[in-house]
This record gives structure tokens, sequence and C-alpha cells, in this order.
């Protein structure tokens, strides 16, 4: 006997003297096998989606998904794409009973960084949330080796972009064109060179204002640490500054006046 519905049966058995023998057995319902989702717990960062997969079920059987324990409407099928943090289940429906719910998968989706582009002239600064996200820098798509700092000079026209990297691998970015022709100095600022640049040794930093005030002068490495700084009280500049002692790479100088600041990029060989 095979394909029997669930329910109560009676067999009989009679011999050549019609004696008759009458047993009776039950086949019970029985609830269908329980998914199994066969994913860890995992996570993604916004905007990634997670993808759920399970076989075609069997003919007259459907799946029913579950969120944090409620179950989610309208779904059926067995795949389902999943974009927000929580618990997911799965069980399997027939005409008559449900199976048990399937091993919980905890999804966790992180949020990207923020990261913003502001500029001053050719200077450009990014600000991020988390602070300790790393940077890289890029123009016109193509990286910029080594150029990891909050802020940069644009020495370029075009489109300069930054992304920012979280300690969970989640990234996002911003972008800013920058028309170099079009950045000037400081209105009190007069006259700005630095000389040589790049430089073996020192460069010569020439400076004149529109009328004498306190300024000061910094220079940081692409990891925005100083590594010199100086407060002159003038109107004119000729200040001489060592990068002997310091390895070879972009700096970055800042001039901090009465009336605003501006960096320039010096690069040591």
């Amino acid at each position: 006997l095979a394909n029997l519905q669930p329910g109560t049966y009676i067999v009989e058995a009679k011999d050549g003297n019609n004696c008759i023998r009458r047993d009776t057995f039950e086949i019970a319902e029985s609830n269908p096998v329980t998914p199994n989702l066969n994913m860890p717990d995992t996570a993604v960062c916004q905007g990634q989606l997670i993808s759920f997969a399970l076989p075609t079920p069997p003919q007259g059987s459907v799946y029913q998904w579950f969120f944090n324990g409620n179950p989610i409407l309208g779904n059926q099928n067995n795949t389902f794409l999943s974009a927000v943090t929580g618990i997911y289940q799965v069980r399997l429906l027939n005409q008559s009973c449900p199976s048990e719910l399937s091993s919980p998968v905890l999804v966790s989706v992180f949020p990207n960084p923020n990261v913003f582009i502001a500029n001053s002239g050719d200077t450009l600064t990014a600000t991020f949330i988390p602070v300790n996200a790393t940077l890289q820098w890029f123009f016109e798509n193509t990286l910029l080796t080594g150029i990891t700092g909050s802020v940069i000079v644009a020495d370029q026209t075009g489109l300069y972009t930054v992304f920012a990297s979280d300690l969970n691998g989640c990234k996002n970015g911003a972008e800013i064109f920058v028309a170099v022709s079009e950045t000037k100095l400081p209105s009190m600022v007069r006259r700005f060179l630095l000389s040589p640049n790049p430089t073996a040794h020192s460069v010569l930093l020439e400076m004149e204002l529109t009328k004498a005030q306190q300024i000061t002068i910094s220079l940081t490495d692409i990891s925005q640490r100083q590594v010199f700084t100086k407060a002159i009280d003038s109107e004119k500049v000729a200040l001489p500054i060592d990068l002997s002692n310091l390895p070879v790479g972009t700096y970055f100088l800042t001039v901090q006046t009465e009336g605003g600041s501006f960096v320039r990029k010096v690069v040591k060989k």
C-alpha cells in the first residue's frame, strides 16, 4: 500500500473456513520537514542585500517567512531578500499543518560612514563620521596613492573624490569639482611664494600682507600630524622651513591669518 492519506484504516482477513480477523491501524498527520536556512548570523552595509534561498517547496506547500517572530505577509516564495536588521526564520506550510520554525538567522545592517567635502579655494577638507574611519582620495576616478589625510590641495582642475571606510568595512564617498584657475589667496595676502617646491632640504616661505598681523604657520604630513609650527607678527615674512630630517612625501603648509587660512602643498623629494 502506498500514498495513503492520513486517517483510520481497517484490514480484514478471511481464511478457507470463513474465519475472519479484523485489525485497525491509523496513519497520523505528519508535519512537513522544517526548512534549513543554512546560513550563519551575518552582517552587511547599508544598501546591500542578504539573499535567502530555499529549495522549491513540495507540491501543495508554500513557505512562510518571519521577521522578529512575526509573519511577513505576501511573501511565500522560496527566496527572500533582506535589507533590515533583525531575526529571520521560515516555516513550510501544507494544506493541513505547518512545519516547525527554522533556526533563526540574525542579520545586522551597519550604517555607511557620512563624509562631506568643503573647499576654500584649492584647499579641500573632508569631514567624516565616524572619526576613526580611514580616507582615500581620487582625482578623476584615479587613485591618489598615499593621499589619505582629511586635507588636500588641488593642483589640477577636475573632479576630486574621497571615500571613507569604517571598521565594519562600510564605505561612502563625496566628490567636488575644482577649477584650479579660479582659486585665490585671501584678500589680505598680497604675495605668497614657496620655493623651491619640490625640495630635498628646505623651502623658503615668502609672504606679504596688506598690514602687519599675527599669523601662524604650520606643516603637517598626510596623516595630519604636525611636524612644524611657528607664530609670527609681521607684514612681510621670509621664513625658511627645514625638511631635511623629514621622510620623503607630501606635506601641507597651513597659513592662519587674522582674516582666515589657506593651505599649500609641499613636496619633499
